[in-house]
């Protein structure tokens, strides 16, 4: 495809805008004092000034309106695809490592308590090795780094130290899963084959499971960041202790199929089980099911009632049958457990050893093959000392609710 500017001389190809005027350098720290109304004819377009007209308007992270955080890049890993006409060849990891440094204290220098973001990588392949000048920086240090987010962590801490300041608060992240079903397709919309919801439904299981292979060319090459949320621990822990972690894009599929609101949903407690701190959806198709599954966590009654706010480990005698995840809410004292019945066709009785005999009635708010609204469960299940029992349907996401 061909992409075209439109300005008042009417239309011209980008690359020929590109040796006219009508593009504007970024520069991120401006010089002279700050105006709300930018000179239009310098030819510039400075981030800091941007930053003071968004705090003017809106306000800085401490306020109602203000931005909570920023994220310092979108994919830079694709930047010689996405804006080739800028972005010539690959990006050199040094070169983002310096690019995000100077952005991020742009940004802190203006929102000290504001998150920084970064660098959204856009998938397997860049987490492991970014740049073009990979083996290039690997050879330097002796090859110690296990991928390129090691280096990424260490040089920004290195930073802080420098600027006496954090300029990495969340390591972002995107994460599409590339595991195929029978048809051997990704994210595939054969809802009629157990063997393509299977592989929806277990898909989950790399971030976590060492013992897991999913069907794909990351398992053909290896898969040596898999399980990746330990991984990604470890490496926080070695090289940045205190960094949080965000996937700011993700999507396993299944938006027109119950399969894909339990996938949503074990995923969802798997970030609660590792404290993920921020994950967004990004769905190319429709998501009914994957926004019914996050409803259930974050409204299952429609009154705003949610997931709790404590984690509370719990297992299940079947992780590939039924995962459990549970919470307790510490401002009304209510117990949270959701359980998901990943049987493609058969019920599953489940007995739940809880934890204390405080507890003496249950509501289940569940989804179903039979649409995206969250059904109330007609009946309290009955509580006896410290067990429930509760025959569950298959395919369903079922959120007990105990007080």
């Amino acid at each position: 495809f061909r992409s075209y500017v439109a300005n008042k001389d009417g239309l011209k190809s980008v690359k020929d805008s590109l040796e006219g005027d009508d593009w504007c350098k970024v520069e991120n720290h401006k010089k002279t004092a700050f105006t709300l109304t930018p000179d239009k004819s310098d030819h510039y377009v400075y981030t800091d000034e941007y930053l003071n007209y968004l705090g003017n308007k809106i306000g800085k992270s401490d306020s109602a309106t203000g931005f909570k955080a920023y994220a310092l890049d979108n994919e830079p890993a694709l930047w010689s695809h996405t804006h080739s006409l800028i972005q010539k060849d690959n990006i050199l990891a040094k070169d983002l490592i310096e690019k995000s440094i100077d952005l991020a204290k742009t940004v802190k220098d203006f929102d000290p308590d504001a998150d920084v973001f970064g660098p959204s990588l856009f998938g397997y392949s860049a987490y492991d090795s970014l740049g073009s000048d990979w083996k290039q920086i690997q050879a330097e240090n002796s090859n110690r780094y296990r991928w390129f987010i090691d280096y990424y962590l260490e040089k920004m801490a290195e930073a802080e130290k420098e600027n006496g300041t954090r300029l990495l608060d969340v390591l972002d992240i995107h994460y599409y899963t590339e595991a195929k079903g029978e048809c051997g397709v990704r994210k595939c919309n054969h809802y009629d084959k157990d063997g393509c919801i299977k592989a929806r439904i277990d898909a989950v299981r790399s971030l976590y499971d060492p013992d897991y292979r999913e069907k794909s060319w990351i398992t053909d090459t290896g898969a040596k960041h898999f399980p990746l949320l330990p991984k990604l621990k470890k490496s926080i822990d070695k090289y940045y202790p205190g960094t949080k972690i965000a996937f700011t894009e993700y999507d396993f599929g299944g938006g027109n199929d119950i399969s894909g609101a339990v996938t949503q949903a074990d995923f969802l407690g798997v970030l609660c089980k590792y404290q993920v701190y921020f994950a967004s959806i990004w769905a190319f198709d429709r998501a009914d099911y994957q926004f019914a599954a996050i409803n259930l966590f974050t409204n299952y009654d429609g009154n705003g009632s949610y997931f709790g706010d404590r984690y509370i480990e719990s297992s299940s005698s079947d992780d590939y049958l039924l995962s459990s995840y549970a919470a307790k809410n510490n401002e009304d004292g209510k117990f949270h457990l959701i359980l998901i019945n990943k049987a493609i066709h058969e019920k599953t009785p489940v007995t739940v050893q809880l934890n204390s005999k405080d507890y003496s009635k249950c509501r289940n708010y569940y989804l179903d093959k039979n649409g995206t609204r969250i059904h109330a469960a007609e009946k309290e299940i009955k509580i006896k000392g410290d067990k429930l029992v509760i025959d569950l349907e298959p395919m369903t996401v079922n959120h007990l609710v105990l007080e």
